[in-house]
């Protein structure tokens, strides 16, 4: 019988985060110091539109955001794909490389190149 080391499924999401964050900072060509987050599953879209809508006071069909403010991405787990995952932690790699609020558009624009080259 082989030797295996057991580890926690926290640990196993723990460090398939890492892995992906890596990935995405990569692709980027970012690397922040520190990246602190929260991820906050969901059931529904129809809960991250909600809470989008609380948070900013506007009407969205969003499956996931992250919130700079909070440092935290809200994610549907119905709706819930790697590329999905990876275009948010794009949004919180930049967001943590700059340290300062820049335009929504550029943003938008490299988190959909990271969603892009996710599997280059």
């Amino acid at each position: 019988m082989r030797n295996k080391v057991s580890i926690s499924f926290e640990d196993e999401i723990k460090n398939k985060m890492d892995v992906l964050i890596e990935k995405v900072e990569s692709i980027l060509e970012m690397y922040p110091r520190e990246i602190r987050i929260s991820i906050i599953l969901l059931d529904s879209d129809k809960e991250v539109q909600g809470i989008y809508h609380k948070k900013y006071g506007r009407n969205v069909d969003f499956i996931a955001f992250y919130s700079p403010k909070d440092k935290t991405i809200y994610l549907s787990i119905n709706d819930v794909e790697l590329a999905v995952l990876a275009h948010e932690l794009a949004h919180a790699v930049i967001d943590h490389y700059y340290g300062i609020t820049t335009p929504t558009k550029i943003h938008e624009v490299l988190a959909q190149y990271v969603e892009s080259h996710l599997f280059d």
